[in-house]
């Protein structure tokens, strides 16, 4: 959904990179870090410690609050 709200063609294929790289097995966390011109250290850091702890919803809508402010 985020994906195709997103008008920036540059963040919609990165967008694209990171779904595929998930669907492929790979952690969220671990595909986000690989796109630090887009995700902050502290987005990634949270959405690691959500994934470990089983509270990546929270996590999001943390991160979320974050970009939102």
């Amino acid at each position: 959904i985020a994906k195709e709200s997103v008008a920036n063609s540059y963040i919609k294929n990165s967008m694209h990179d990171l779904i595929e790289q998930v669907r492929a097995g790979k952690d969220l966390s671990t595909a986000m870090r690989q796109k630090s011109d887009i995700f902050s250290q502290d987005i990634v850091l949270l959405v690691t410690v959500g994934q470990e702890t089983g509270c990546l919803q929270e996590t999001l809508a943390r991160a979320a609050d974050m970009y939102a402010q």
